[in-house]
């Protein structure tokens, strides 16, 4: 499961261990307390550093901007969670790059470990772990502690390692148009629809949303369930349990995609029509 180019950046020990590991039954060691082990610094430093970003960006509105000072607590909490969400997303769809030119060890390969894509995968469980502490703690709302949760379940079992080149385009591809609709929430939550901003990161969310999740991704994840179920039915998964869960996440993932795509379509349509009408009276006065 590990290339030369892989085996060469690990060391040929930290390697070899890696390759042992690929496929052993789960057991609470290899699926909790190893990847921990492992990779639990970058896990509390991206959590420790979403924390600080969460504070930076009540500074920067609270001195940037008049409107955000009159805001109610819960208003200015909405609107820090949608900048730091922004920040993980832009760190993360870097990942999207190792989808598209892959090291050819990770793409037939569910196990193959890639010392830097892992961190990536890392990255996004102290982004999740930090959002589970703010649904905990400051803005509780049930759906959002089960997205958070299962987010936080999903991309820790990653970590195993498992699913590190699909995770690039689940976490990568599937993270490029976010950032855009946090931007866009972030300029209406401050009263400020009427500016470029506003329109612009809907055209450019719309878009990438249609391409990323919609076309590319009813391909990809087609062929992933495919991968997934062979793995299944081969008998040597790590945990069915995990397999499972993934497949059925991906599946109720997707459903959302196609429902957020109706209400995309929708907007626009909307939105053309109300730039007809809006013609239509200027021709009349």
């Amino acid at each position: 499961p590990l290339s030369p180019h892989t085996t060469h950046r690990m060391g040929a020990a930290a390697a070899e261990g890696y390759a042992a590991a690929a496929g052993e039954p789960a057991t609470f060691y290899t699926l909790i307390v190893r990847p921990l082990e492992r990779h639990g610094h970058v896990v509390a430093v991206a959590f420790v550093g979403f924390c600080v970003a969460q504070l930076l960006s009540h500074l920067f509105f609270t001195y940037c901007t008049k409107t955000y000072r009159s805001k109610t607590r819960a208003e200015k909490i909405s609107l820090q969670i949608h900048a730091v969400a922004a920040i993980h997303s832009w760190i993360v769809c870097g990942s999207a790059y190792w989808f598209f030119f892959p090291d050819p060890a990770l793409v037939n390969n569910m196990y193959a470990f890639s010392p830097f894509l892992v961190n990536f995968f890392a990255i996004s469980t102290g982004y999740f772990l930090w959002d589970l502490m703010v649904v905990l703690t400051l803005e509780f709302e049930v759906a959002f502690l089960v997205h958070a949760s299962l987010a936080l379940f999903c991309f820790f079992s990653s970590l195993y390692p498992f699913l590190h080149y699909y995770g690039c385009y689940f976490l990568g591809c599937f993270e490029i148009s976010t950032p855009y609709l946090h931007v866009r929430e972030i300029v209406r939550k401050l009263d400020r629809e009427d500016h470029w901003l506003y329109n612009s990161m809907g055209i450019l969310f719309a878009i990438l949303f249609t391409i990323c999740r919609i076309m590319l991704g009813t391909f990809v994840s087609y062929r992933w369930q495919s991968d997934m179920w062979a793995l299944y039915t081969s008998g040597q998964a790590h945990s069915n349990f995990v397999v499972l869960f993934y497949m059925l996440s991906n599946a109720v993932l997707m459903g959302l995609n196609y429902f957020w795509f109706t209400q995309i379509v929708r907007g626009a349509i909307d939105l053309f029509r109300g730039k007809k009408e809006s013609e239509a009276d200027k021709k009349i006065q």
